[in-house]
């Protein structure tokens, strides 16, 4: 196996190539982090320079005591996000991006939702039985504001569920929707994950703008969900 190395910074480029000693001198220095990503020929996939034993050896697990060989290293899950044939940096989704994507889902979103609306408005012109002032029957408006939010939770669940992970606006941004270990969701998960967007909102919408800080770019609907955004397939290239 080669003893060429490649790491990365910050997760869209890559340095290198570098031996393993120099690669030592960077941890030394303290210009190489455990959290930053290296890779070599014959890896798989990139993997956390924490996971280097030959790196950052106090970052391994103590070996149990019956066992005869060493263990070895499982990188943590934040690393480990979802399969990357090509060796793919996983990044987390920021703010502005998802923003992109939601902007992209109200658009597509528009034309059924105006659709139904305009439907109703047409269909349903018959005096509407009132009791103190109360509709005994859904009007017109009540109607559309159900009908609409039907399609808004099923395009949400159904897309982020599907083989796809992700609504048109997410795959037009290169994003897709997994569990906390990068595994695809299910409607279930994505239902929550949709409903729990109203708690996003009720709070002057500062569960949406969570994703702009938090550690894994979760917005409040994330971690009630259990899920993450990811960029789908970023390769470092060589």
């Amino acid at each position: 196996m080669s003893d060429e190395w490649y790491y990365s910074w910050s997760g869209t480029d890559h340095e290198g190539p570098a031996t393993l000693d120099e690669l030592r001198r960077l941890v030394k220095e303290g210009r190489l982090a455990p959290s930053h990503m290296v890779w070599r020929e014959g890896m798989p996939n990139w993997v956390a320079a924490g996971g280097v034993q030959q790196l950052f050896p106090s970052e391994a697990p103590p070996m149990m005591a019956e066992a005869v060989g060493p263990v070895e290293y499982q990188t943590p899950a934040a690393q480990i996000n979802y399969y990357n044939p090509s060796g793919a940096v996983v990044m987390f989704a920021g703010f502005w991006l998802r923003f992109v994507a939601f902007v992209i889902d109200s658009i597509v979103l528009w034309v059924p939702e105006h659709a139904v609306s305009s439907l109703l408005q047409e269909t349903v012109r018959l005096p509407i039985p009132m009791s103190h002032g109360i509709p005994l029957i859904p009007t017109p408006s009540s109607m559309s504001a159900l009908m609409t939010n039907a399609i808004d939770w099923l395009y949400f669940a159904l897309m982020e569920s599907s083989s796809y992970q992700a609504t048109l606006g997410k795959m037009a941004c290169g994003l897709i929707v997994t569990d906390s270990t990068g595994a695809r969701i299910s409607f279930g998960r994505a239902s929550g994950r949709y409903f729990a967007k109203m708690i996003s909102a009720m709070i002057l919408y500062i569960g949406y703008m969570m994703a702009g800080w938090t550690e894994r770019k979760q917005a409040l609907h994330d971690m009630i969900a259990g899920t993450i955004v990811i960029r789908k397939n970023l390769p470092l290239g060589r």
